[in-house]
């Protein structure tokens, strides 16, 4: 606490000419001298009441908006916005374009030998699920029973558990075990879907892929595209809407 009311201090001063924050830069107590420029990463986390009230912690404030991941919200901003646009169509130099194959199961099955293979190769592996438990109204699969089940079969293969339940610490412990190749398959929901730089994970497989947006599907994939190897996600779904296997056989073809 005390580090904090001396960093806001600072900053209403003017001695702080740059800070960098999380959601906390929206607390009414920050509130910078000269507020003249505002750079937001990753804008569709982001609430249109949040942003403005960054906005408004400035007078004539340049505004930076930057997202990978173009929800409808954020196309709005893009096409009503009145806001000049830069985008970036290329990709880091010597990375690969994730190829990603769509499989109409609710099986790991289709894929299990590959990942095997690339896991034996050196790599690592996610494993995502659209819940953390068994509910009884939507049958979704979820991290605890794709997990125990993991467990049973691949008993040679190190395996861990992420999921929004669990602590900051035990998230934190697992991503470092991941992060030192500790672990060779980490199941977890869609906490990973931002701010994990892992780059020996090439391969994911989706569970359950209807169940996410095309935009989620797309920044999820981002995980594995972090390095020169060439990434893979595999998307699982048993499900027979013809408009969901038409969105999946969608990611298969665009990359961008």
């Amino acid at each position: 606490v005390a580090k904090r009311n001396e960093i806001r201090e600072k900053l209403s001063s003017g001695q702080l000419q740059v800070l960098f924050g999380t959601h906390a830069l929206l607390e009414k107590e920050v509130v910078p001298a000269r507020c003249s420029l505002i750079c937001i990463d990753e804008q569709q986390r982001f609430g249109v009441k949040q942003r403005r009230s960054l906005l408004e912690k400035g007078k004539c404030v340049d505004f930076l908006m930057m997202s990978a991941t173009p929800i409808p919200r954020t196309y709005a901003h893009f096409l009503y916005g009145d806001m000049d646009i830069s985008s970036i169509h290329t990709m880091p130099k010597g990375r690969k374009s994730v190829v990603t194959k769509y499989f109409k199961t609710s099986s790991m099955s289709p894929v299990l030998k590959d990942v095997l293979k690339f896991i034996q190769e050196g790599r690592q592996c996610y494993v995502v699920c659209p819940a953390i438990e068994e509910n009884d109204e939507f049958k979704m699969r979820n991290v605890f029973e794709i997990y125990e089940g993991m467990t049973k079969i691949l008993k040679d293969i190190r395996i861990g558990l992420l999921h929004g339940k669990m602590t900051s610490q035990e998230k934190e412990e697992t991503m470092d075990k991941f992060s030192k190749h500790e672990l060779d398959i980490l199941v977890s929901t869609t906490v990973i879907e931002v701010g994990i730089d892992v780059a020996n994970a090439s391969v994911m497989v989706i569970y359950d892929a209807h169940r996410f947006g095309l935009s989620t599907l797309h920044q999820l994939r981002g995980r594995v595209a972090r390095d020169k190897k060439q990434g893979y996600c595999f998307l699982l779904s048993a499900s027979s809407d013809p408009q969901a296997i038409e969105r999946l056989k969608k990611m298969e073809e665009l990359k961008d």
